[in-house]
Formats: structure tokens, sequence, C-alpha cells
């Protein structure tokens, strides 16, 4: 039985292995056993915000957006209110610094009748999806939406999804 000193291990291991989470951290360490040049290249940016509830308590607390309840809206606890598309671009710009971009989507939405429910025409959309550091949260942030203008949904798991609309383009 030949046996491969540590440092070719570790390369292989590096070669064969996507560098994200603990594992990745933990193999990039050893590396720098090998080579501590080798820590700061392989160990990836983390996202500024880990989990969903990190993002709600943003929106609350830094941006001070409230509910589609707090303002009489609707009954729903999960959508929030940016005041305009400006600040909608500022929140994603910050929930999303260092987030992972998994893809682009185009596709159209059919808009509503608010008294009959009937979609009455389509319009287009654009959904780019990203995945925060936990990885399992990911926003979507869209071109448009049935309310009106930019929208950023944050999805987590099964648990109900988060939205964040702008009141200035509300239909």
């Amino acid at each position: 039985m030949s046996y491969a000193p540590l440092g070719s291990i570790l390369d292989i291991a590096l070669d064969s292995v996507e560098n994200s989470g603990i594992f990745g951290n933990a193999l990039a360490a050893l590396a720098a056993v090998k080579n501590p040049k080798n820590l700061k290249n392989i160990i990836k940016k983390k996202s500024k915000y880990a989990a969903k509830q990190e993002v709600i308590d943003v929106l609350k607390n830094k941006y001070n957006l409230k509910t589609s309840k707090e303002l009489r809206l609707g009954r729903s606890e999960n959508v929030f209110w940016a005041k305009d598309d400006k600040q909608i671009k500022e929140i994603a710009n910050d929930l999303l610094e260092n987030a992972q971009h998994l893809n682009k989507i185009k596709t159209t939405i059919g808009i509503k009748d608010k008294k009959t429910g009937k979609v009455i025409r389509q319009e287009p959309i654009e959904i780019n999806v990203y995945l925060l550091e936990d990885k399992m949260t990911k926003v979507q942030i869209r071109s448009n939406s049935q309310s009106g203008g930019d929208t950023i949904d944050i999805i987590h798991n099964l648990e109900p999804k988060t939205k964040i609309h702008n009141l200035k383009d509300l239909r």
C-alpha cells in the first residue's frame, strides 16, 4: 500500500470539491498548512446577510419598511412596502452584496382586473435569482409585478414568501 503526502491529498481534494460552506473552508485551512498564501485565495466571500430572518430584521430596522397590515393595505405581514423604485434598488444592492447569482428568467405575467379578477393583459417580466450564504434562502428581483413596479421576493424553504413592493408604482 502506498501513501500520498498530505499536500498531494489536499491538492486533489481541493481540485475535486467545490469550496463552499464548512467543508470547503476546512479544506482551505488544511491547504494553508501546506502554503499559507492559499487560504485567502480559496475561502469565498460570504454574503452580507446569512438568512431570511436577518433580511427581515434589516427591512424593519434599517429601512423602516412597513407591512401591508401596518399600512392597512391588506392583512399580510409578509409583504413590505418601500417608498419607490430607488429604495427597492438600494435594498436589493444591500441584500445581494456577495450573494451568488443563479439565473435570469424572462417571461410574462397576467395583470388582473381588480373587480373581476380576470386577466386583462400580459406584461413582460425579468426575474434575477440569487442565493444567500445559508444556501437555503433565495432572493428574486422582479422587474414587474401584479401590484406594479420592481419587486423583491425572499424565499426560504417552505416558509411563506416575503415580498417587497414599492408604494409609488402601486396599481
